[in-house]
């Protein structure tokens, strides 16, 4: 049994809220893995804070800036 359907199989059996968070090689920037996994939690517990999505944004803005500088 593949671990994708063993996972999908436990879910659908608790009662615990469960999210689903996939991922490619194309995610391996920190900030977009927050940005996935703050908008996974989000769905689960409405009260993460959403402001966390706009200081994400922020750092990666401020990030890619100090490299612009050359």
């Amino acid at each position: 049994m593949a671990k994708t359907t063993l996972l999908s199989q436990l879910a659908w059996q608790t009662s615990v809220p469960v999210t689903w968070l996939s991922l490619d090689d194309d995610d391996n920037d920190p900030i977009h893995f927050l940005q996935y996994l703050i908008a996974a939690l989000q769905k689960i517990v409405p009260t993460v804070r959403p402001d966390l999505m706009g200081v994400l944004r922020d750092t990666q803005a401020a990030s890619s800036d100090l490299w612009e500088w050359g």
